[in-house]
């Protein structure tokens, strides 16, 4: 019963460090909702090797917003985990102009995680169909978008396939630092 996505959003909702008891074998949690995760303390998410959160191609599963720009010492931590199907839905749409004008969307970045001034770990995680807006100048980041980190992105030993988004069809990141070691990129799209 602690292996849901209602549970998960209780728990997400607190911070602090995460951890399922979801039995021996590999769990698949759907999320319906996005995991607003909280802005003021740290957060671990530890799948243990066997969680996958699915946003079963209708939600984006993470979002993570603080008003201070590049100021904020927070930092969110996800590890052990996949993370599949996230999906933004996009709304502040571009007036239709001839080109060469803009088309799209001015929102829908980080089809799995947005993220603004916050900083973020990734640790041994699969980022896998996730998906930001499909069209849209400065959208992107099909499993993940940050934007104004006062430390950056780390990302350790993880995946990124099968992701998409109109830029940046992985990782997009703005006024944000990306490490990333012994990771692996394949069939994204952007």
């Amino acid at each position: 019963d602690t292996c849901t996505g209602s549970a998960l959003k209780t728990a997400v909702a607190k911070g602090g460090i995460i951890t399922f008891n979801c039995g021996p074998g590999p769990a698949t949690i759907a999320i319906t909702s996005t995991l607003t995760l909280p802005t003021d303390k740290n957060t671990v998410i530890d799948g243990g090797g066997t969680v996958t959160l699915d946003g079963q191609s209708a939600v984006q599963i993470f979002n993570f917003n603080h008003p201070d720009w590049m100021k904020n010492e927070t930092r969110v931590t996800l590890q052990h985990l996949s993370v599949v199907n996230g999906k933004t839905t996009p709304l502040e749409a571009i007036p239709e102009r001839p080109a060469p004008c803009s088309q799209g969307y001015n929102d829908g970045e980080g089809g799995a995680l947005f993220m603004r001034n916050a900083n973020l770990t990734i640790i041994d995680c699969t980022f896998s169909q996730n998906q930001g807006a499909p069209r849209g100048p400065d959208t992107g980041g099909g499993a993940i978008y940050i934007t104004g980190s006062k430390h950056g992105a780390l990302i350790v030993n993880s995946v990124f396939t099968n992701n998409s988004a109109s830029n940046a069809g992985a990782i997009g990141a703005l006024f944000a630092t990306l490490e990333i070691y012994d990771s692996s990129f394949r069939d994204n799209q952007a």
